[in-house]
């Protein structure tokens, strides 16, 4: 019986939404933990014109809705999703079955001031306040300890609703941006991928309009893809530009899209070392021009899969383009159109990259 107490009792935790609000007001008690099938993430309840809404970021949805609750345990049922009809503010609102909220809304430009939000941890939905500063309508988060940078986002504060000292909303917290790393080959710059916390502004006379749930949590899942992949996309793509003879070690941090590829591109130049270790050995029975052409038919035999590396690019960059031009809401059209040109951009630096070592570089025999 003692073996089953702990499981049960992380069990009864996370299913139930906590939180650690000290000195941030009566607005705390309005907060909801949204479950998505990625994890928890945050909203906060408010009384809007005829009805009671959550308010939270379309950020939130990377993958389906599953539930929502309040912090003493209620679950709150969904019935109709609104966004703010500006392509600058990713803000959703959700009418619910509820009749009470005691978070205010207050129609005040934003400033730079000190401010509350909170962290929700993915697993168990615990929130957590955390203060922060206001500059040019992004957050300036604090550091994580002494003598450390502060971060330049925070994943688990995107739907928070960010409280003035007065506690309370002036707006919520979403994502903006894609987050490239930095590789010896590939260089792709570009303002957009300046990945950080931004503010949405939050008053009580915003214009909205009403949206496909199904469609938006689609639209949203298919950008943050696009937006996840090109990080470990660039990532293989350089190992291979880099040495486009050598194997690459398969990670659990490559894109699934990506394993595939990489096995028959391995699979492809295995005969390599043996190759190169008869020539090494002396055998005298493969000359120079030999040499030559069992180099030239390997870089022929990998040439399709460096062709194929290329290929994900266009996949993705329809799936922008199509969210670009038919985006459910204005602020995912506007973030579709521009990742869709560094798509672009790493498209035709991979092609020309590829097309360059595949020039220049033979097997080394």
């Amino acid at each position: 019986m003692k073996k089953l107490a702990l499981p049960l009792f992380f069990l009864v935790l996370a299913s139930i939404p906590y939180v650690n609000a000290a000195d941030t007001g009566t607005a705390a008690d309005s907060l909801v933990a949204i479950e998505t099938e990625r994890g928890y993430r945050s909203g906060i309840l408010v009384k809007i014109d005829d009805g009671v809404f959550v308010l939270t970021s379309q950020d939130v949805f990377k993958d389906s809705f599953v539930s929502m609750k309040t912090i003493s345990g209620k679950s709150l049922q969904p019935l109709s999703y609104e966004a703010v009809s500006d392509e600058q503010n990713g803000t959703l609102r959700i009418k619910t079955d509820s009749n009470s909220a005691v978070a205010s809304i207050e129609d005040a430009n934003l400033k730079d001031e000190e401010v509350t939000v909170f962290r929700t941890d993915p697993s168990f939905g615990i929130m957590s306040a955390v203060k922060a500063g206001m500059q040019k309508g992004s957050l300036k988060l604090p550091p994580p300890g002494k003598d450390k940078p502060a971060p330049s986002y925070l994943r688990d504060i995107v739907g928070s609703p960010v409280l003035n000292k007065k506690g309370n909303i002036v707006g919520i917290v979403g994502l903006k941006g894609a987050s490239l790393p930095s590789t010896k080959t590939f260089t792709v710059k570009s303002e957009t991928l300046a990945l950080k916390n931004v503010v949405h502004p939050v008053k009580t006379m915003l214009p909205w309009t009403k949206v496909d749930s199904k469609a938006m949590m689609n639209q949203i899942s298919m950008l943050n893809e696009a937006e996840e992949f090109l990080q470990d996309y660039l990532k293989v793509a350089d190992l291979w530009c880099q040495s486009p003879y050598k194997p690459i070690d398969m990670t659990p941090e490559q894109p699934e899209k990506m394993k595939a590829w990489i096995q028959a591109r391995n699979e492809s130049i295995k005969d390599i070392p043996a190759l190169s270790q008869k020539i090494k050995d002396g055998t005298g029975k493969m000359g120079d021009s030999m040499k030559n052409v069992c180099a030239s038919q390997l870089r022929e035999q990998t040439k399709p899969y460096g062709r194929r590396l290329c290929d994900f690019c266009p996949f993705y960059q329809r799936n922008l383009d199509s969210i670009a031009s038919k985006g459910e809401t204005p602020y995912l059209k506007k973030a579709a159109s521009e990742i869709s040109p560094v798509y672009k951009t790493v498209y035709d630096e991979v092609c020309r990259q590829f097309e360059e070592e595949m020039e220049k570089r033979l097997p080394a025999l």
